[in-house]
């Protein structure tokens, strides 16, 4: 019974990596868009802002990212397609192009993509990133894991690479190495919550219930939020079909 219930949870954090990284959230915490003050910028803020300057790179991103997260994935893929051709030779811009086509399902265009941007002899660790992400995607975890190891030598204490090449462990049945790696980017200057609700989600999958919560509390803005966040985990454990499911192919 207790080996029955650990492949229930593994199998429920690789449906649950396989949602995350294909599913939107490509997009790394670089994406959001501060103002001087260092508070985030509302929807209708950001709209306001892409239109009145929709030359300023980092607004084409902001409302990209914004479009993205509202659902219209394919409005976002046309926003950054036109920034890629105003933008050329710009990393950033090449990335999170590349990570929008991964969220729409277009893996291979997205891999080709971030592929193309970036230089074998200067390459950018976000195009890394993201090219790690769409190889996870495609199921190619070997391969990923070799590309965030190539990133990592450029910038080792960026913590939205270590919480991906964290998630390239869980996704190939690794769930204690990928702990380990997501303890250590969340301690990192700039770590977000989704990388401790991912440390969650790894603690989660080992049946370490207990801890899992600790994280997460101290990851959702409310207690609200945290209980139903443990308890959305608790149910989806119960009803094997429905990770069967997502795992399934096509």
């Amino acid at each position: 019974m207790k080996v029955r219930r650990m492949k229930v949870h593994i199998a429920f954090g690789l449906m649950m990596l396989v949602l995350l990284l294909c599913s939107g959230c490509l997009t790394s915490r670089q994406d959001s868009l501060k103002s001087s003050a260092d508070t985030v910028l509302s929807p209708y803020e950001v709209m306001a802002g892409y239109k009145a300057n929709p030359n300023s790179k980092k607004m084409v991103l902001a409302y990209a990212n914004m479009l993205s997260k509202k659902g219209r994935k394919v409005e976002a893929v046309a926003v950054l397609r036109d920034a890629v051709l105003r933008f050329q030779n710009d990393k950033k811009i090449a990335a999170a192009y590349g990570k929008a086509l991964a969220s729409n399902g277009r893996l291979e265009e997205a891999l080709q993509v971030v592929r193309s941007a970036n230089s074998p002899t200067i390459p950018d660790w976000r195009l890394l990133s993201a090219e790690g992400g769409i190889l996870d995607c495609l199921g190619r975890t070997k391969e990923a894991k070799q590309v965030y190891e190539i990133a990592l030598q450029i910038a080792p204490r960026e913590p939205s690479l270590l919480n991906n090449y964290g998630l390239s462990f869980l996704l190939s049945d690794s769930p204690q190495h990928a702990e380990s790696i997501l303890r250590v980017a969340v301690k990192l200057p700039g770590s977000d919550r989704q990388t401790k609700s991912n440390l969650a989600l790894a603690l989660a999958v080992q049946g370490k219930f207990d801890e899992a919560e600790k994280v997460e509390r101290a990851a959702s803005a409310t207690e609200e939020e945290a209980l139903a966040n443990m308890k959305h985990l608790h149910d989806m454990l119960l009803h094997d079909d429905t990770w069967k499911k997502a795992l399934s192919p096509g």
